[in-house]
């Protein structure tokens, strides 16, 4: 386990992190100038592959940090399910989707939003199908 004390000052960009070029597009096209303290400290751990709880106040950028280790790993050759996340509500699975959606948007990476209020037999359809790479749902779903 990592545990780091971050301080605000930041001495990585993320052309240092060696994201993919579409992805370095999707996150200046958001205009997202630096990673945040988090942010700097989670997406190489998540990268390489280790286990990581990120632990920060509001509006630090985890979910982003989230995001983007989770579209840096994501096959963009292959069209089965690779990745899962869950959400606690309808409301945070909707916004990691839309992150998903906008930075990955270079990418054409297919995902599908899991959540209550939908029929479950269509949902369960769609999901049948194969077609998506990430969902992003709640654990009620």
């Amino acid at each position: 386990m990592v545990s780091c004390h971050f301080d605000e000052h930041i001495k990585v960009s993320w052309e240092d992190m060696g994201l993919s070029a579409e992805l370095l597009r999707g996150i200046k096209a958001l205009n997202f100038e630096r990673p945040s303290s988090i942010q700097q400290y989670a997406i190489p751990a998540i990268l390489s592959g280790r286990d990581v709880v990120v632990q920060a106040h509001e509006k630090t950028g985890r979910t982003v940090a989230l995001v983007i280790s989770t579209l840096q790993r994501l096959a963009l050759f292959d069209d089965k399910y690779q990745i899962l996340i869950l959400e606690p509500t309808r409301e945070k699975a909707e916004h990691t989707l839309a992150l998903i959606s906008s930075i990955g948007g270079d990418m054409g990476v297919k995902c599908y939003l899991c959540t209550g209020g939908t029929r479950v037999k269509q949902e369960a359809a769609r999901l049948s199908e194969g077609n998506f790479q990430v969902v992003v749902g709640t654990p009620g779903r």
